[in-house]
């Protein structure tokens, strides 16, 4: 498989050896993913398919122009039109939910004998997966600043799990004690990076204007849900 990222959001992922062909001044990389089938599928009982995150406007265009029957099929991508996540919101999804409403709306394979059949497949096909998809999910709005740690210490983590990928392919020592010193470091500056921010609320929190009292009771909750927690695992341990 051939998946190609703009930024860190969106992904297009392509089956076998595809190509692709992008605008100059883009930044976009492209990874192989060798777990799936390495050549095009040659069956016509089989269809290539390409699945797009965060990705809206794509359009698929199959071109009749070879004798085999396998048909090129051309993608178009509206790179000026990407939309990012809102950090303030996540969307959970409960599939098993999902799969039920799927099943409801999808019941068996479409009868299908021409391209209008084909086509009026597809539609249907995205019109009730959407509608399974909305149904079995809720937004959660998150009423609190979005966790961030510096772009150095990112990348110190990105160096860290690229070592660690390194350390697990070859078992080289130099590579593991590199992996121990990183995670030393990166352990020793987010417990820095953590005191530093709570040294910020603490310096904003004050009683008159209540949020003092708020910063307290959330700290209270924190602890009665770690000591619950550990309730639980103690319990669990003595069966």
């Amino acid at each position: 498989m051939r998946s190609i990222q703009h930024g860190t959001h969106p992904e297009i992922t392509l089956p076998a050896e595809h190509s692709t062909v992008m605008p100059p001044n883009t930044t976009y990389k492209s990874t192989h993913r060798n777990k799936q089938q390495d050549k095009p599928t040659q069956n016509n009982s089989i269809i290539d398919i390409c699945v797009s995150k965060g990705l809206y406007s794509i359009t698929s265009e199959s071109i009749p122009a070879l004798s085999s029957d396998h048909n090129p099929v051309i993608f178009e991508i509206e790179v000026d039109n990407l939309t990012r996540q809102t950090l303030n919101s996540i969307k959970i999804t409960n599939w098993k939910s999902f799969q039920n409403h799927l099943n409801d709306l999808l019941p068996g394979n479409p009868y299908i004998k021409t391209i209008d059949d084909i086509n009026e497949a597809i539609e249907n096909f995205n019109t009730k997966y959407r509608a399974a998809i909305n149904t079995s999910s809720k937004t959660k709005v998150i009423d609190r600043k979005p966790y961030t740690i510096p772009p150095d210490l990112h990348k110190k983590i990105k160096l860290k799990n690229l070592i660690r990928k390194r350390w697990q392919e070859n078992k080289d020592r130099s590579f593991k004690r590199t992996l121990n010193k990183l995670n030393k470091e990166i352990k020793r500056e987010l417990q820095a990076h953590n005191n530093d921010i709570w040294n910020n609320i603490l310096k904003d929190a004050n009683s008159e204007d209540l949020s003092l009292y708020d910063l307290l009771n959330k700290v209270k909750t924190v602890q009665q849900w770690d000591s619950d927690c550990f309730q639980m695992r103690s319990t669990k341990f003595n069966y």
